[in-house]
């Protein structure tokens, strides 16, 4: 794995400076759209009830493979939750706003303290 760091120049208003540490691995993007199912607003007896009518012993079959069957299990008790249990559409995390106290200002003054805090270092 490749890595790599750098000291800023910047330091935050903090008396030490800041290291930043970059390793590359990159996240892999989380594509699952999928539903969640909101269980404080369940209906817990009629997923009882629709579950004891979808796993009836046949579910699992002794001539199929412990994969099979478990996907069978599966498949019988999503299918009573998506029955009993309401649903929700997983959202994208929303990006932060901006700080509302944020202005052309501010940046002024940081770029005036690191131009000082440079000069400070040079002499």
């Amino acid at each position: 794995m490749f890595s790599e760091w750098d000291v800023l120049n910047d330091t935050l208003g903090s008396d030490h400076l800041p290291a930043i540490t970059c390793i590359n691995v990159f996240p892999v993007e989380d594509s699952d759209h999928s539903k969640k199912f909101l269980t404080s607003k369940a209906d817990w007896s009629s997923f009882k009830n629709n579950s004891r009518k979808l796993l009836k012993t046949d579910v699992i079959v002794k001539n199929k493979t412990v994969d099979e069957n478990t996907e069978a299990l599966t498949n019988a008790i999503i299918k009573a939750a998506e029955l009993s249990i309401p649903q929700r559409k997983n959202s994208k995390r929303k990006r932060l706003k901006c700080l509302p106290y944020w202005n052309k200002n501010c940046k002024k003054a940081i770029r005036d303290r690191n131009k000082a805090r440079n000069a400070m270092h040079k002499n």
